[in-house]
């Protein structure tokens, strides 16, 4: 035998596991993980790994392969049988684990005594010594521990053991019950069947809280250290405690109710209470309230030593100066003022501060500084609170969280370019990837942190639709990172500018900056998402789907939680130029010039684009840029948006003169989708313009498929409808006789159980030459015209102006020729063809709704 380990490329190393450990005690599994972690990974992750209940040879491991370094020969040898068990958290002394198992051991043998006493005593005075509700309690305790909740042998061997001693007791009820119950003769006859429908009873309330207990997407009351069925942070311990402690109370009650009922100490003795009560202190009292005892008033210490902290008259002299709102330098690179900017923040940190409850007008919170007096969080928004709020929800339903294995990807080695200091570019060609998810298999994924690269970023201009302004500043500290924040300026039709702007002045956060694009007219939202990440040698520029929240990146609060949403992003790595000398901005690449247009109409300031001059845009020519300028737009040549300027890309691409094109749209939003929008679509995807003698495609319906999830597969999500708010589709639209049903499939992730946020556009196909095609679009325009823009043909036979409602943008990234060149001359590629370019995140074939509730949900 052996443990197998299949990384993610799908190479596969087997490696024997030792024997015995340092000590020359037989391995276990504690062992196996610390040597695997410690001698062969080099970045210890114990989280990375899947095992189950028991380590067989064979087992699965998913890991990335770079995580790993292999050490030649190194022979190992498993022990087959081990089991996974509970890990001592680092701070708690390695004594509590004999200190449990003395006690536990006391309890278990007074406890196994004391139940052969009573059957035996029952036996003898031809009674019964245990009371009938509590004897039922106690067999049906056994049996559920026995039969489901226990996964330890010693402990399924305990339990076994007390429920056969259980059947000595339940024989002598059932046979000598009716000596009891003289005075009520119709009692006495039935006693088996009045037991009977107890112990049924106890069977089902306890198999009730237990699954309760250890649900896996909502355990009660996890802790770090312990693990069930794979699943980190669930404490049967403390199960067993409470339904023991609950079921020997009843059972101590009842015994004096008995002795007092019948005048006469029948079926008992001295002895037997004697061992319940050494039994129940030693294995619950002393075992439970000294091995698992917690404390609550880490915060409390924390807030202590804080409110000790010096003051000193600098730093004062610092705030009072911060407060004067002096201008700060977002875009400039200089270190020069570094040392200042750092300590008139700490000063202002130190700085007191009333708190002050502001209402939350909309998803969007505004910053407050790090370290200011504010008990409630952020804007008097009580994150714990809503935290708690959101896990209840979960916790009305139970789903399996078992993530699926990733699906068979091409490993895509990234280029490797120089920066200006001599460094390599991770991304100087530009990568699509899926964002991180919690407790899933890496695949060809990417976190936030592994995105933002903090320590090497200078000045971020980041741009959301929603904001966790607490998570963010964990990611991006703004003592150490200058900011721009473009936001929304609209709450439900309303200005809300104004009342953030203030909100931020009076949080007092150092080096940042808030942006409203403008939001007059028709414009209700400012949707776009991208971040500008600019360092000392590279800009790296992202563009995600997902806004900047912890949800959205796959992060969630519990470490034993697994993620509930999933996006995807867009990044590429751009070298500064030589000499930092700025280029022409006629001079830059399709992919640049339409970026610095969207800035310069989103109003960012010509510090912004002054700055993204700095840098090299010659790897992003096969790239193209595709905005939506929120407005009303007639014909522009220059600068087309919306789906106008998704065909110029297209056509700047080379990827029009089209023949056949299959296009398939995964979205978290839908609008009212007709046959002539999808019309629209296509032609934008052909790289063809919108006119009145093409406004309608024949059989449109046939070569578009929309991925949006149905009712069911929200609801038996990990987050469930509780974190299906982004997602959105009014009944008012679905149920429209226009909207196209036929096309809708159900979105259903390859990571089982979670929801999708993406934006992704897969469009393949042949041109009229016979070459084959294919380009994805990724960003962060979902299905509407409110995001694409809406444009009708005249009665005058002219082409209205383009109506654009929201603020977007994306990019599309075209699959390699050479991946192309493979495929057969004239045939149709596959959705196969993406492997390499995208990871494509939803099951294929997808199912047809056929029927079947789309979800719904009007924000």
């Amino acid at each position: 035998g052996g443990l197998e380990i299949l990384f993610a490329n799908q190479k596969k190393y087997d490696l024997d596991l030792p024997a015995k450990d340092e000590s020359g005690e037989p391995a276990n599994v504690a062992f196996l993980v610390r040597h695997l972690c410690d001698k062969v990974m080099k970045d210890p992750r114990k989280e990375l790994f899947v095992l189950d209940d028991t380590v067989r040879p064979g087992i699965l491991v998913l890991i990335n392969e770079a995580d790993w370094e292999l050490e030649g020969e190194d022979k190992y040898e498993v022990q087959k049988g081990d089991h996974i068990i509970d890990v001592l958290p680092p701070h708690v002394d390695p004594s509590i684990r004999e200190v449990n198992d003395v006690l536990l051991g006391t309890g278990g043998i007074t406890y196994t005594i004391c139940y052969v006493l009573m059957a035996r005593q029952s036996i003898r005075d031809r009674t019964y010594s245990m009371p009938l509700f509590s004897l039922a309690f106690n067999f049906a305790w056994e049996i559920v521990f026995a039969l489901y909740v226990a996964e330890e042998p010693r402990e399924k061997t305990m339990f076994t053991i007390w429920m056969l001693i259980d059947l000595g007791l339940v024989y002598a009820a059932v046979k000598y019950g009716a000596n009891e119950w003289k005075h009520a003769p119709a009692v006495g006859r039935n006693v088996g069947k009045i037991f009977a429908g107890m112990l049924a009873w106890w069977c089902i309330a306890l198999y009730a809280v237990s699954s309760w207990w250890v649900d896996p997407v909502n355990p009660v009351n996890p802790k770090v250290g312990k693990a069930y069925r794979g699943v980190k942070g669930i404490d049967t311990d403390e199960l067993g405690f409470m339904t023991a402690l609950v079921a020997q109370l009843v059972l101590s009650v009842m015994s004096l109710a008995q002795i007092m009922v019948r005048q006469s100490s029948r079926g008992s003795s001295y002895t037997i209470w004697a061992l319940r009560f050494i039994g129940s202190l030693a294995g619950l009292t002393l075992n439970y309230g000294y091995c698992w005892m917690e404390s609550d008033d880490e915060d409390l210490k924390l807030a202590m030593a804080m409110s000790l902290q010096e003051v000193s008259p600098r730093a004062t002299r610092d705030a009072t100066a911060i407060a004067k709102n002096e201008p700060i330098d977002l875009i400039s690179d200089s270190d020069d003022n570094e040392d200042g900017d750092l300590r008139r923040a700490i000063a202002l940190s130190l700085q007191e501060s009333g708190n002050k409850d502001v209402q939350q007008s909309s998803a969007t919170t505004v910053p407050k500084a790090a370290g200011l007096n504010n008990t409630s969080g952020l804007m008097g928004m009580d994150r714990k609170a809503m935290e708690q709020e959101r896990l209840a929800r979960l916790g009305k339903r139970k789903r399996d969280v078992s993530p699926e294995r990733p699906s068979k990807q091409v490993a895509r080695p990234p280029a490797v370019k120089a920066a200006s200091d001599g460094t390599p570019l991770q991304y100087p060609r530009g990568t699509i990837k899926r964002t991180f998810a919690s407790k899933y298999p890496r695949t060809d994924d990417i976190t936030i942190d592994e995105l933002l690269e903090a320590s090497t970023v200078n000045i971020a201009v980041i741009s959301s639709f929603q904001y966790d302004s607490e998570w963010l500043y964990e990611k991006l500290d703004p003592l150490k990172v200058k900011q721009i924040w473009l936001m929304n300026g609209k709450y439900r039709g309303e200005d809300v500018q104004a009342k953030r702007i203030q909100e931020w002045k009076e949080s007092g956060v150092p080096n940042m900056k808030l942006h409203f694009p403008p939001m007059g007219g028709m414009i209700a939202s400012m949707h776009s998402k991208f971040m500008l990440l600019f360092g000392k040698h590279k800009l790296r520029i992202a563009i995600p789907t997902a806004n900047m929240t912890q949800t959205d990146w796959g992060e969630v609060a519990n470490d034993w939680q697994p993620g509930i949403m999933e996006n995807s992003v867009f990044l590429i790595d751009l070298p500064r130029r030589p000499d930092d000398t700025a280029t022409k901005k006629g001079d830059l690449s399709a992919f640049g010039r339409e970026l610095l247009y969207f800035l310069e109409k989103q109003e960012v300031g010509p510090q912004v684009v002054d700055g993204l001059l700095k840098f090299d845009f010659a790897q992003t020519s096969h790239l193209a840029f595709v905005h939506s300028i929120g407005g009303s737009h007639k014909i522009e040549t220059d600068h087309p948006t919306g789906l106008p300027g998704l065909a110029q890309a297209i056509r700047e691409l080379h990827l029009d003169d089209v023949e056949h094109i299959e296009l398939d749209y995964a979205a978290s939003s839908l609008g009212a989708i007709d046959d002539n929008f999808l019309s629209r679509i296509h032609h934008a995807a052909r790289g063809e313009s919108f006119t009145k003698d093409n406004a309608l495609v024949a059989d449109v319906r046939n070569s578009i498929r929309i991925y949006f999830p149905t009712h069911d597969t929200v609801e038996k999500s990990i987050g469930g409808p509780g974190c299906a708010g982004i997602i959105t589709l009014s009944p008012h639209c679905y149920n429209a006789p226009t909207f196209p049903k036929e096309c809708m499939r159900d979105y259903d992730s390859m990571r089982r159980g979670i929801l999708s946020h993406n934006k992704l556009l897969f469009a393949r196909g042949r041109k009229k030459d016979g070459k084959p095609f294919a380009w994805v679009y990724v960003g962060s325009a979902n299905i509407s015209e409110s995001a694409w823009g809406g444009q009708k043909v005249l009665k005058s036979g002219r082409i209205g102006s383009l109506n654009i409602r929201n603020w977007e943008c994306g990019v599309v990234m075209p699959v390699p020729d050479a991946k192309l060149q493979s495929l057969e001359q004239g045939g149709l590629p596959s959705m196969d063809v993406f492997a390499g370019t995208v990871e494509i995140p939803f099951r294929l074939p997808a199912d047809k709704y056929d029927g079947k509730r789309p979800w719904f949900f009007s924000p």
